[in-house]
């Protein structure tokens, strides 16, 4: 790339500024979900190939592959969207643009139609623990701007909504990955389109179980539900499903 083009794409593929009440991690997050089956650890080990190129201890790569196993709130009244498996990528901040640039240009192999890109800062609410994953992702409610969303999740829902997860008798980890729209826009290729989804939640566990251990009143998850309406569009799918991580070919 020339040094004029790299220019613009750098003006391009500057992260938009979340309020400053919203406390961010120190790096970055790339999410690849598939909506087809694939060999999700075949094109994970290619895109940490590529991050090679750069200095490979600024990207941390983890792939998933679903379990099949979330079952939605019947009072949730919103159409549910599943995935088959999902790559995660956090980056440290200072090879943001290159990372980009990479996912943009890159030749990638096995990658199957109906694969999104999300690219955003993450909120961390509680420790990640694996190797289980609940990803769900939703659009914001129309109507409400990107920093109103955010704050709203951040620092009302969240710290609200994972009160049962800290009483919880096994560890449970808890990021908000809020996403930005210009980045995943920026890093769109012929693999794969920006998600459209403003917020991913991420739950991480030790077994697939764990879920059954939270003690959840009727009461709780009703005021999750009725918080939600406040940020969330429920005219839009939610999207995603029950993950484990991948640490070979075979899940």
């Amino acid at each position: 790339m020339v040094s004029g083009d790299r220019d613009a794409f750098t003006n391009s593929t500057s992260a938009v500024p979340l309020p400053e009440s919203v406390k961010t991690e120190n790096f970055g997050r790339v999410l690849l979900v598939f909506g087809l089956d694939t060999n999700v650890y075949k094109v994970a080990l290619q895109l940490t190939q590529l991050a090679s190129y750069l200095d490979p201890q600024s990207i941390r790569t983890s792939a998933y592959a679903s379990t099949g196993s979330y079952r939605v709130d019947p009072n949730r009244k919103q159409e549910f969207v599943s995935v088959f498996g999902a790559i995660q990528l956090d980056y440290d901040l200072d090879v943001e643009i290159d990372l980009i640039e990479l996912l943009n240009n890159s030749e990638i192999h096995g990658v199957p139609d109906y694969t999104t890109i999300s690219i955003g800062r993450v909120v961390r609410i509680l420790p990640p623990v694996s190797p289980f994953l609940l990803l769900l992702g939703a659009q914001r409610k129309r109507g409400i701007s990107v920093a109103q969303f955010s704050q709203h999740w951040a620092n009302v829902h969240a710290p609200n909504a994972v009160a049962e997860l800290r009483e919880a008798p096994v560890p449970i980890g808890y990021d908000l990955f809020l996403v930005d729209a210009d980045l995943s826009e920026a890093a769109t290729s012929q693999y794969w389109q920006s998600s459209g989804i403003d917020g991913w939640m991420h739950i991480t566990t030790g077994s697939n179980d764990d879920f059954s251990k939270i003690a959840s009143t009727p009461e709780h998850r009703k005021w999750v539900l009725e918080d939600e309406a406040n940020f969330v569009n429920f005219e839009s799918p939610l999207v995603g499903q029950q993950l484990k991580i991948i640490d070979s070919e075979t899940p």
